[in-house]
Formats: structure tokens, C-alpha cells, sequence
């Protein structure tokens, strides 16, 4: 909606400006617990929350934004060459959260493991 990608502008030049402080990470999601949509990345913007939060080294802020609100830790930045959240942060010296992130299990999420099982195996492999 547009009040979700007004909201995400807000919370976007938020931690771009204030994300080495913890309290602004804790404001930032907050209001995304409460307006969940607002996690999109709006076209013009080049970093989403996610690199935001890696780029400070906010690995609570990851954490979070991985865990509760889904994001892809693969996803890239919209600069060139492209960045994800693991790259951002290794560039930016956080090299234990860049390690981390890279030593997740890749994203599943329920929805898509309930369509790839109507559609059968993935890659021809056993159901199991």
C-alpha cells in the first residue's frame, strides 16, 4: 500500500542516518511489528533494511528482519555491482556478522514448500 511504502522511506532514511544507534533499531522495528508491510524496498532505494542493518553491523536488527519478517539474506542491493546483506557487511568490516549470515540455512519459507509438494518433487528427486 502507500502508506506502507511512505512508512518504509521513513524507516529506510532512519537507519541509513541513525543505524549505529541500537535504540533506533529497536524504534525502526517496533513499527514494523506493527505495520509488517513496510519492509519492502521502494524502488529507488538501493539498500533495503536489511543491508541497512548489515552495513552497521546490527546483528540483533538482522536477526530480526531474517527471522520475523522474512527477508532474503541473498537478496541484492539495486547498485552495481549488486551487494547482499552478507557482502555489505564483510565491506564494512563485520566480518563475524557477514560469517553468520553466510552459515544460515537458505530461505524457505511455508508458503513455497507447500506449493513445490502439490507440484511433486523438485528436481525429480524423492518426496520426502
Amino acid at each position: 500500500s502507500e502508506a506502507d511504502v511512505n512508512l518504509a522511506h521513513e524507516l529506510l532514511s532512519e537507519a541509513r542516518d541513525h543505524g549505529a544507534e541500537d535504540a533506533r533499531w529497536e524504534k525502526i522495528l517496533t513499527k514494523l511489528r506493527k505495520h509488517p508491510g513496510a519492509v519492502v524496498r521502494p524502488e529507488v532505494r538501493t539498500y533495503s533494511l536489511l543491508h541497512q542493518a548489515a552495513y552497521w553491523g546490527k546483528r540483533h536488527a538482522v536477526q530480526a528482519l531474517l527471522d520475523e519478517f522474512g527477508q532474503d539474506a541473498k537478496a541484492l542491493s539495486a547498485d552495481a555491482p549488486g551487494l547482499d546483506a552478507a557482502a555489505i557487511a564483510q565491506s564494512e568490516g563485520h566480518g563475524e556478522l557477514a560469517d553468520w549470515i553466510r552459515s544460515r540455512p537458505p530461505k524457505a519459507s511455508p508458503a513455497a514448500a507447500s506449493s513445490s509438494e502439490a507440484a511433486g518433487p523438485a528436481g525429480g528427486g524423492p518426496a520426502e
